[in-house]
């Protein structure tokens, strides 16, 4: 042995954190106490619930490149006996996180806006078409949420 090495590890199953990296760019998007779900090929088909931690306040020492990445680290929530089990320190994991979420939500895909802009193509009752401008709320990668403009039931026209 010499100075500084590690001689082992001390884990408890009940407070198993999943580890992970953050670009830049999306630090805005999280928060902690997000909830998380993480899987892994090892955990025999196993959802495992849990919530976001925390997110070093420093990057990677080694993010060097392209990107600059941060280390995050959810907290999994106490795991069931059979589960438990078959944890092992240092096991792959997909971490997936609810960065928003609400109830009430109208939604259309992005490609129904006009060219982007905060305008759809709503069918009215007797088939004619109105052009419509609605307030956006958050984007995703395929939809749009619609905060106003538009009502449950309606509608939307667009050609993909």
């Amino acid at each position: 042995m010499s100075r500084g090495q590690s001689l082992g590890v001390i884990a408890v199953l009940d407070g198993l954190d999943a580890v992970f990296r953050i670009e830049e760019s999306d630090l805005s998007l999280f928060q902690t106490g997000m909830l998380a779900t993480v899987t892994g090929p090892g955990f025999a088909g196993q959802s495992l619930g849990g919530h976001l931690l925390a997110i070093s306040g420093e990057a990677d020492a080694g993010s060097s490149g392209e990107k600059t990445l941060f280390e995050a680290r959810v907290r999994l929530d106490a795991l069931p006996a059979d589960v438990a089990r078959n944890m092992r320190i240092g096991m792959t994991a997909q971490v997936s996180l609810v960065l928003y979420e609400t109830e009430q939500a109208i939604t259309v895909p992005v490609s129904a806006l006009n060219n982007g802009a905060p305008l759809v193509q709503v069918q009215k009752t007797d088939g004619t078409l109105e052009t419509r401008p609605v307030t956006l709320g958050r984007i995703g990668a395929d939809r749009v949420e619609i905060l106003s403009g538009l009502s449950v039931g309606e509608k939307v026209v667009w050609t993909p």
